[in-house]
């Protein structure tokens, strides 16, 4: 396995992530099926001439587990389930395997531009509790999870984004009511606590845990909630000037597009997506900020 941190020249893009279940070619029925996580990406500037965006298309992954999917860093993903994950790079189309987990955990992929190495933090994903593992991702080194404490017993309701070289997630406290921001210091390893707005802070958790997401917006953290049936979202300490690029969550629909709101102007803008997503069955999860680098992780086995 060999990692190399390089800056791309490429432009930031929109990746587009779906996991769907199918049947190994020539297969009989009693087989078992494939799990297949399918990636697809846009420039994500809108663009000046017509509105109208044209995807990349990148190697399908197949398992025999599905995947929860951490936001990328640097170009790759970091792909979970239960006690198992794995790194992958969708431009390379190629991935390596973590050690195992002893529980169900949650996995938050995470870069230090300090030491130039990537690391992942891991927690239990059903239990609030204060023990954490992370990992060191070392070019040809051991790859060996380290226990850390962060002295809060807690549970992640939320991804985890990586932003300065730190890792935010929202968390719940033990009582399963209080709701805060856990901050991880990728360089230090120390845990800190941020508040959260007073709406967010107390209220029901099993109502919300899939509504909240953390989202950068000109290099600063936000809070956004698609709570609406008709796609408006709730924003926290959402900065005042620049565009902001809302991603509808989809549901198997043909038609994709992206919608940019620029409050300056006052102008929303929907811009499609050529082509269709009929490969793409269950829900498509959009993901901002994913840079194309092929140079990361080219060796290893392919998807």
């Amino acid at each position: 396995m060999q990692i190399v941190l390089s800056h791309s020249l490429e432009k930031p893009r929109i990746l587009f992530v779906s996991g769907i279940i199918v049947a190994p070619p020539n297969s009989e029925p009693e087989q078992s099926t494939v799990h297949c996580l399918r990636f697809r990406s846009i420039l994500q500037e809108k663009p000046h001439g017509p509105l109208i965006q044209k995807p990349t298309f990148h190697p399908v992954l197949e398992s025999d587990t599905g995947y929860d999917i951490s936001p990328p860093v640097h170009g790759l993903l970091c792909c979970y389930s239960n006690n198992k994950s794995v790194i992958c790079n969708p431009s390379s189309g190629r991935y390596f395997d973590l050690p195992d987990v002893t529980q169900a955990s949650e996995f938050f992929l995470g870069f230090d531009p300090v030491c130039n190495v990537l690391k992942v933090l891991s927690m239990a994903k059903y239990d609030s509790c204060s023990e954490t593992r992370v990992l060191t991702l070392i070019p040809d080194g051991n790859r060996v999870w380290q226990t850390l404490d962060s002295l809060v017993p807690h549970m992640s309701t939320s991804h985890g984004l990586c932003l300065g070289g730190k890792i935010y997630y929202i968390a719940l406290r033990e009582d399963y009511i209080t709701n805060f921001l856990m901050c991880y210091n990728l360089q230090t390893e120390e845990f800190s606590i941020i508040s959260l707005p007073q709406e967010i802070e107390v209220e029901n958790y099993f109502l919300y845990r899939s509504c909240d997401m953390l989202v950068t917006f000109n290099g600063k953290l936000a809070i956004a909630r698609d709570e609406n049936e008709d796609g408006a979202l709730t924003i926290w300490n959402l900065e005042e000037d620049g565009t902001t690029c809302f991603l509808p969550r989809y549901e198997s629909v043909i038609d994709q597009y992206v919608i940019y709101h620029d409050p300056n102007k006052q102008i929303v803008e929907k811009v499609r997506i050529e082509g269709d997503f009929r490969d793409f069955a269950g829900s498509i999860e959009p993901f901002l900020d994913y840079i194309e680098n092929p140079a990361l992780i080219p060796i290893g086995p392919p998807f």
